[in-house]
Parts: C-alpha cells; structure tokens; sequence
C-alpha cells in the first residue's frame, strides 16, 4: 500500500488523464522487486531471487501480492483512465526461465479478471521475444516486446513473430 498522499496523487493523475481522454499503463512490479524477491516460499525473509516475484501459487509472495493486487483493485480499479495494468517491465521471458514469468502474470490476470468491476486488460512484457508459453495464457490481454535495434542487440535480434523464440540462421522449432 502506498502512503494516503501518493495514494491521492496517483488518484489525481488518473483523474486528470480521465478528463482529458488519455489512457494510463501503469507497471505494478519488478522482476527484480526489492520487497517480493526477499520473501521466501515459507514467508521468512531470505536472500533475494528474482524466482521469488515469479512466485508459485502456494509461494508466500504470491499471496503477499495478491494482498497487493486485492488493493489495487479496491484503491484503483474504479479509474476508466486505466488502460492496462502492467505486471512487469521487460520480464524475464518463459523461454529463458521456465514457465514462470507467464505463470504469474496468468494467475495475475485471473485474479484481476475475477475481482476487477472494470475489468481492466492485465499485460506484461519482455525483454525479448513472444514466447509460446505466454502466448498460451489465455487470461493475459497483451504482451510488449521491448526491442533496442542496432549492430550490438544483446537478446540476438529482432524476435517479431508470436511464438517464435529461434536464431536467424535456424528453423523455429517453437511449441506451444
């Protein structure tokens, strides 16, 4: 939960984008959350992994943000300026840590699907590529590739088409 005078802020920049027709995204966590990361499976405060955002349903930091979620819901879902809620900015794709990053904004957007009365779209996205298994999640409204293009691009390049997480050079052999 946020301090009441941030709380009020953020009502007014929503209240504001309201009146003059524009759309907010706002991004709700971090693959590297200082606060989520330290939560361990068995709720003691640990060393930080970013596995620990990525949670797993019965992982206490799941149920710690879906307290958050449960708040954001009731503090911010009355807004139409809400476009989408963003669960991370340029994830940790499925394709590189398992399924894990798609789990989580799955079970996010289930969670906002059945408790938002506005029912605002619930989006994440990747540092690279569409990996089939977020393509997969039915419950997510959209993803975001986020790509930086010139000679040096660290993800390998660019990755455009849904489901296809291959090299240039090689077939995609990409399942969902």
């Amino acid at each position: 939960a946020y301090p009441q005078q941030v709380a009020w802020l953020i009502d007014r920049q929503l209240d504001v984008a309201a009146a003059n027709g524009l759309y907010v995204r706002p991004v709700i966590a971090e693959k590297g959350d200082s606060f989520f990361r330290c939560i361990g499976a068995d709720g003691t405060w640990t060393t930080g992994s970013d596995d620990n955002v990525y949670a797993t349903p019965t992982h206490a930091s799941r149920t710690y943000q879906r307290y958050y979620w449960r708040y954001l819901v009731a503090r911010y879902g009355y807004s139409t300026a809400l476009h989408s809620i963003e669960y991370v900015n340029e994830g940790t794709p499925p394709c590189s840590a398992g399924d894990s990053h798609a789990e989580a904004t799955n079970a996010l957007a289930v969670f906002f699907n059945s408790t938002d009365p506005n029912k605002h779209v619930v989006s994440t996205s990747n540092w690279h590529s569409f990996p089939p298994k977020m393509w997969g999640q039915t419950s997510i409204g959209c993803s975001d590739i986020h790509m930086y293009l010139g000679w040096g691009v660290a993800s390998g390049g660019n990755r455009l088409w849904a489901g296809w997480d291959g090299s240039w050079s090689t077939p995609n052999t990409a399942t969902v």
